[in-house]
């Protein structure tokens, strides 16, 4: 029994596949020079093809994050071993903990009443509460060199969760930032040269 469905495109879609294709394609027009090498044409048309699906929102996020450092291997943009290094690295080992540590807590009911306890600090404004956990994150990144992002976005989505303003799905609500984890990699604002004492 065969299924003869068809998909069509609206317009907007049609518009925003479009526009990924045309803001992959400048970066490959642009002629090589300088620092501008084969590499880096090909690494930026890729880069920026799978950054236009995710705003345009044309695939998931799961699919780009395996496509970006597939077709960077594929292209041959960097070595394998530097394409992966962010997913074995300590961060992804950290983000992992952090989201463990913001499931054991909202299991337990402890962040529900850590949620609680803060709203009724700031008086049931959620905006002002967003704005605490903002300058606390702010404090952390200070202390921790830039790291405290680990324990925030955990932290900040469990008391979202808690507060029952997100799905209570945690592999739903952490897929996204689980596969866009190792993209970024927040730099420290504080960089020592290799062999020099901090």
């Amino acid at each position: 029994m065969s299924d003869n469905t068809t998909y069509t495109l609206s317009r907007a879609e049609g518009i925003k596949w479009l526009l990924t294709i045309i803001l992959s394609a400048i970066f490959l027009f642009i002629p090589e020079q300088g620092i501008y090498t084969g590499e880096v044409k090909m690494f930026m048309a890729i880069t920026v093809g799978a950054l236009a699906l995710a705003a345009f929102e044309l695939v998931p996020i799961l699919f780009i994050s395996i496509l970006m450092p597939a077709l960077w291997a594929l292209f041959k943009v960097a070595p394998t071993s530097v394409i992966m290094s962010p997913w074995v690295g300590t961060t992804m080992i950290m983000i992992f903990g952090a989201y463990f540590m913001a499931a054991s807590l909202e299991r337990s009911g402890l962040l529900r009443r850590i949620a609680f306890y803060l709203m009724c600090k700031v008086k049931g404004n959620y905006f002002v509460l967003l704005f605490s956990i903002m300058c606390v994150g702010v404090i952390m990144n200070i202390l921790t060199a830039g790291r405290g992002y680990l324990i925030m976005a955990a932290l900040g989505v469990g008391l979202c969760m808690s507060l029952d303003c997100m799905e209570r799905n945690w592999a739903q609500a952490s897929l996204p930032q689980l596969c866009w984890g190792p993209v970024p990699l927040m730099p420290t604002p504080i960089r020592f040269p290799a062999g020099a004492s901090s």
